[in-house]
């Protein structure tokens, strides 16, 4: 079954690209500069790492409330406890591979306490169903949701946007399927 699915993935990942990437790219957005950047900057750049405040820009317009610290090797971290404008027990951002300007990767990551035993079957209808992130169980049996981000090689600001948006919006359906408050 997998192997069948491949050309129609293959294709709906070209078809993405195009439409993110494409719009997004410093050569095809309207008032750019054509140059790739390392941070905070227009909405049409490219940019080759992610900082906190691109990350915090997108929160915001989303009304999280949140906190920016630092983990334990120093790397920025945001937290988010769950309130009004968030489901979700708790959702963080770890940044990873940082260096003075920004940070390769991000990872969204929030868990959940349900109020009803969740199986390892909800948890795979979720990743068969639902392609931008993944769900497990951590060790205390409670479920987490996640979503990876790399801008090596470049991202642009409005699939970045996106893409934290896309998580947020997709937290609120984990948050259903694992009948979490």
């Amino acid at each position: 079954m997998r192997q069948s699915l491949r050309p129609v993935a293959v294709a709906a990942t070209l078809v993405l690209a195009v439409t993110l990437g494409g719009a997004a790219s410093p050569a095809l957005a309207q008032g750019t500069t054509g140059k790739a950047t390392t941070g905070a900057g227009s909405s049409g750049q490219m940019m080759t790492k992610i900082a906190v405040p691109d990350v915090t820009a997108i929160l915001n317009d989303a009304g999280i409330r949140y906190e920016v610290t630092t983990d334990d090797v120093g790397d920025p971290l945001i937290l988010a406890d769950g309130t009004a404008s968030l489901v979700g027990e708790r959702m963080a951002v770890f940044f990873y591979d940082c260096g003075p300007t920004g940070c390769e990767d991000i990872r969204m990551y929030s868990y959940y306490r349900s109020r009803s035993n969740v199986g390892l079957g909800v948890i795979n209808q979720f990743n068969k169903e639902l392609r931008w992130g993944r769900a497990f169980l951590d060790d205390d049996n409670d479920p987490v949701f996640e979503l990876d981000i790399n801008a090596t090689g470049g991202i642009g600001r409005e699939a970045l946007r996106i893409l934290i948006n896309t998580y947020l919006s997709s937290m609120n359906t984990f948050a259903a399927e694992v009948d979490a408050p």
